[in-house]
């Protein structure tokens, strides 16, 4: 099936709206960044030092809208309301599998919105069969995002210091 141009997707769920980045979309990624910088900086050090201006926000943005216009990297933001409040993306696509990863502003976790938001481009990556397989790298100690993975019914693949590795079939 073919992959639908960015401009056109939006997906829904109980609370929230998922689409893929859009031109207009960089101050609510600067905020959501710096806002979350302490707690990303655990997990994606490097790329909390990549957006710390309107400007490096626009050329995420562009980045993002490229990368899913080139098939290289998916990249959804989810909302409630106007709040952009995490971010699911898939990336690193190599032959029949493809990283899925994730995260959301400090003060909305634990109340489901990270899970509702993943099972929704989990549906999407199996209705539009972009990979026949997902896979989740989770810090060992990220109980959370390990739980995101459980629930979205990943299993776990293999664990060692630095991940635990979940994988899921999601199509032919």
């Amino acid at each position: 099936m073919a992959m639908p141009h960015p401009s056109t997707v939006t997906l829904n769920s109980q609370r929230l709206v998922i689409r893929p980045f859009q031109k207009g979309d960089e101050i609510a990624v600067l905020n959501l960044i710096r806002a979350n910088q302490d707690h990303l900086a655990k997990v994606l050090p490097e790329w909390v030092k990549q957006i710390d201006t309107v400007e490096e926000a626009k050329a995420f943005v562009k980045r993002m809208r490229m990368g899913w216009l080139l098939k290289k990297v998916l990249a959804f933001g989810f909302w409630e309301g106007e709040q952009l409040l995490g971010e699911v993306l898939l990336f690193d696509f190599q032959g029949n599998q493809a990283e899925i990863g994730y995260f959301i502003d400090r003060g909305h976790q634990g109340k489901g919105f990270t899970g509702e938001a993943f099972k929704a481009v989990v549906k999407f990556v199996r209705d539009h069969q972009t990979v026949p397989q997902l896979v989740a790298l989770c810090p060992p100690w990220h109980i959370a995002s390990r739980k995101v993975a459980e629930q979205a019914g990943f299993s776990l693949w293999r664990e060692d210091e630095a991940y635990a590795t979940y994988r899921l079939e999601v199509g032919p």
